[in-house]
């Protein structure tokens, strides 16, 4: 695949977008072609910063007219950042919701070990995407961030 990185999101996306949720595990065993036509016809929520207007277009010039184009998937994207997302997903968890409003989040890495503590975020998974031949797990600079 051309962008690797657009695989990854995919997963994601499709993890909190299916209209029939599978169970945690079934997402972790089902095949990536199952995967991808089961994302067809989806929406996906996401929430990241907004404060840079050249990622702003990446991700509305690029990642949402190709995942429409590719997987016919559409890209809802919302302005939230730090603790708004870690408050939001708290108050979710608390509420006792079992999945979120919210897809995907595109955090730092400290919204991440916020988030890790509270346990709010769904993982592992990478080692099981298609690319994960490809990264080095091990490497701290992808494999680790705030310690985690």
């Amino acid at each position: 695949m051309k962008h690797p990185f657009l695989l990854f999101l995919f997963l994601l996306f499709w993890i909190g977008c299916s209209t029939d949720q599978p169970d945690d595990a079934d997402v972790l065993t089902r095949s990536w072609d199952d995967i991808v036509a089961s994302a067809s016809g989806t929406q996906v929520n996401m929430i990241m910063w907004m404060g840079d207007p050249y990622i702003n277009g990446y991700m509305n010039d690029f990642v949402k007219p190709t995942l429409k184009e590719r997987y016919n998937m559409d890209l809802n994207i919302g302005s939230g950042q730090g603790n708004q997302i870690v408050s939001m997903l708290m108050t979710e968890m608390e509420a006792g919701k079992a999945r979120s409003e919210v897809d995907m989040v595109w955090i730092n890495g400290e919204t991440f070990y916020q988030l890790r503590q509270i346990e709010a975020l769904y993982g592992p998974f990478t080692d099981v995407l298609p690319n994960a031949q490809y990264i080095d797990f091990e490497n701290p600079f992808i494999g680790i961030d705030f310690q985690q």
